[in-house]
Parts: C-alpha cells; sequence; structure tokens
C-alpha cells in the first residue's frame, strides 16, 4: 500500500492513491478507513499477512476492531451448502486463529468471535436446493449447551437467524443471557 504523510508529517498507509484524511480528521480513522478497505479487497493468499500486519498497529484497539469487522464480513459471505464448504470454513479459522496469535498473542476477543461463528454456523442450517443434509440430533444438542456460556452478541446473533435450530431457540427462551434474547427466542419457539 502507498505511504502518504498527514500535513503533521505523520506517515501513514492507504489501499489506494487517495490523498490524506482532512486536517480534521484523526490519523488513527484514516487508518481504520484504509485497512477496512484492504481487508475487503485482499487476494485469500495474502489475508493472513495482511491480517497480521493490521494487528501490529500502534492502537491496537483501532487494529482488533479492522479486523473483527473483516472477521465478520468473511463469515457473513463464507459459502455453507455443502460439506467442502464447512471443511473451507474450518480450515479458514484455524489459519486466522494462527495468524492473531502470531501477530498478538492469544486474543480472546478475536478467537472467541471466531468460534461463535463456527458455532452460529452449526446452528444455523444453509437454505436452498443444494443444501447439505441437517446436522443429526447429538451433534446440535451438544453444540446447543455451549450456549450457556455465549456472547450476548452470539445469542443475539443467532436469535435474529431466519434458520436457526429449533432446539437453539428452545434453550435460548429458557436461558438466554438477557431479557431480550429470550424474549425474541420464546417468540419465535411458538
Amino acid at each position: 500500500m502507498p505511504t502518504h504523510r498527514t500535513p503533521d508529517g505523520t506517515p501513514h498507509e492507504y489501499a489506494d492513491d487517495r490523498p490524506p484524511p482532512a486536517r480534521g480528521e484523526p490519523p488513527e480513522h484514516a487508518r481504520f478507513a484504509a485497512y477496512l478497505e484492504a481487508l475487503a479487497r485482499v487476494p485469500a493468499a495474502e489475508e493472513t499477512s495482511l491480517v497480521r500486519r493490521v494487528l501490529t498497529d500502534e492502537d491496537a484497539t483501532m487494529a482488533r476492531s479492522a479486523v473483527v469487522r473483516h472477521l465478520d464480513r468473511t463469515a457473513t459471505e463464507f459459502p455453507r451448502a455443502t460439506v467442502a464448504d464447512d471443511e473451507s470454513w474450518q480450515a479458514w479459522t484455524k489459519v486466522m486463529k494462527e495468524a492473531v496469535e502470531e501477530a498478538v498473542g492469544e486474543d480472546a476477543f478475536l478467537t472467541t468471535r471466531l468460534s461463535e461463528w463456527t458455532l452460529l454456523r452449526a446452528l444455523t442450517a444453509p437454505s436452498g436446493p443444494r443444501a447439505r443434509t441437517p446436522p443429526t440430533a447429538a451433534p446440535v444438542t451438544a453444540t446447543v449447551a455451549a450456549l450457556g456460556t455465549a456472547s450476548d452478541w452470539l445469542q443475539r446473533r443467532l436469535v435474529e437467524a431466519v434458520d436457526a435450530s429449533p432446539q437453539a431457540l428452545a434453550f435460548l427462551a429458557e436461558h438466554g443471557r438477557t431479557k431480550k434474547v429470550r424474549a425474541a427466542a420464546a417468540n419465535r419457539v411458538r
């Protein structure tokens, strides 16, 4: 990525040849936008390298936010119709966890988010003519039990998922962490 200097002389990298940000924009905002743009366009072969580089930014909170947005965007768009898609997903999450650990060591937030995306995928059934066979009841039951310690983010996301497992919704109707999740899950179960 090209490097530009802001009016105060600070170098910053941008995903394209845009001019530096306006004087009033904090440099970390410009870097955040540039990181999001670069992560959205990065070829698969360079993705882990870019994730590691972003995570070494001096503003750790901003860097984590950019990476979690990338993880969320990728997870949302990741195909899930076939067993091969599931295998690709497992390989991608493994590589992403390794990239995070190489860059910043153990980062509970980012690795938990990846794990929760995997749990969400397990508790929702893809739709469409090529949809894979729904999982058997035993793995779903074990996976539903993991919802007891899941984050509010995952519980809300699952309640909002059109294709959420009825067992998961029933569990959340009884044991959801927040009143809003319990009420929404109960409405979906009815």
